[in-house]
């Protein structure tokens, strides 16, 4: 899986390596299916304190060419990181998952009480 950061922002520039690590611990299962991961952090409004406005998009390119993207937004720079990873995640195993097989269908136990033996058996008729 190969993983690339970018950062228009001083601040999101210094959660390079952060980020790079936790995108690779949080889709460490689905290291097969996934090709590359594009993180792109951003602040939308500068640095105005108290907004949801940093920005985290995602990219990737699964092993078969198919691509898909998405964005997140929060307060913090690390919250939006999170959430983008998160909904990344679910979509790549969305993406990547076979529809299980209906389990066989097996006929219900009846409820009453089982016995060994007949009713007449016990009776000694």
């Amino acid at each position: 899986m190969e993983i690339r950061f970018a950062s228009p922002d001083a601040d999101g520039a210094r959660y390079a390596s952060f980020t790079i690590r936790q995108v690779k611990r949080r889709l460490r299962g689905l290291g097969p299916a996934v090709g590359r991961v594009e993180v792109l952090l951003e602040d939308d409004d500068g640095p105005q304190e108290g907004r949801i406005d940093k920005r985290c998009r995602m990219r990737v390119e699964l092993a078969g060419g198919e691509a898909t993207s998405l964005d997140a937004r929060a307060r913090r720079w690390r919250d939006a990181l999170d959430l983008a990873i998160a909904r990344l995640r679910e979509r790549v195993l969305r993406r990547i998952a076979t529809p299980a097989a209906a389990p066989p269908t097996v006929p219900r136990r009846s409820r009453g009480r089982r016995r060994a033996f007949p009713r007449a058996a016990l009776n000694g008729a």
